[in-house]
């Protein structure tokens, strides 16, 4: 997911350094824009086509920008979340894409038995996550919610990754 770790790593250095730039990503065109690109992207997910598009990364990154956009207007813009989430979520993409993409013959064949089974139900759980993602934009009351829904979604994207291999 390169898009995201990309976009997260900037948001988190715009926000950190009050950057003339976060006017832009402020602007109010970027929720709607990216409010679509983020359910076509949930669409390509669940359809898988084209295949060589990696929806996961689009859905991802198309959340960032709609949760600092949103947010933005109920939080003060110097709140650590802006900056501590984004650097947050960009680790957390890069260990789980190492730890399980990378590191895919080593897992054992029991293992790997019990993550096709979960892969088998791809389409249910990555509706389960991608609608906990975006429930999670709406309760900003529960501000830690978002964090923990995107990185659930990366979690199960890095498992069809690592079982796509196998394929």
């Amino acid at each position: 997911m390169p898009i995201f770790i990309l976009s997260c790593l900037s948001v988190g250095y715009l926000a950190d350094n009050n950057h003339p730039l976060v006017a832009y990503l402020l602007s109010p065109f970027v929720v709607p824009v990216m409010g679509t690109v983020m359910v076509l992207s949930g669409i390509g997910v669940l359809i898988n086509k084209p295949n060589y598009l990696n929806w996961h990364d689009f859905f991802a990154s198309s959340t960032l920008f709609v949760w600092f956009a949103y947010w933005h207007r109920f939080f003060e813009p110097d709140a650590p979340m802006f900056v501590y989430f984004p650097y947050f979520l960009a680790f957390i993409t890069l260990i789980t894409v190492i730890l399980f993409v990378s590191q895919r013959k080593n897992i054992d064949q029991e293992t790997l038995e019990i993550m096709l089974k979960i892969a088998d139900r791809k389409r249910l759980l990555s509706l389960v996550t991608m609608s906990f993602s975006i429930v999670s934009l709406l309760l900003i009351e529960h501000f830690l919610l978002f964090p923990i829904a995107i990185t659930l979604f990366i979690i199960q994207y890095s498992l069809l990754e690592c079982v796509k291999q196998d394929d």
